[in-house]
């Protein structure tokens, strides 16, 4: 069922622009997640690094 879906994922649109600019060296995501009996939370992070070693992030998703 998975694999079935995976076509699905061209339909997939980010309503804004995340790479800052053409001068990324790496793109990795980070994600960070925790929960209890009563309730959890997520957020996901993209993490740029620039050629001449600038890094940068933004806030990608999060969910309580």
């Amino acid at each position: 069922m998975w694999f079935e879906e995976l076509t699905e994922l061209s339909e997939v649109q980010v309503s804004h622009c995340l790479q800052l600019n053409s001068d990324v060296e790496t793109v990795t995501l980070h994600t960070f997640t925790d929960a209890s009996g009563d309730a959890y939370g997520a957020a996901t992070y993209v993490r740029y690094k620039y050629k001449g070693g600038t890094v940068s992030t933004s806030l990608v998703a999060s969910k309580t």
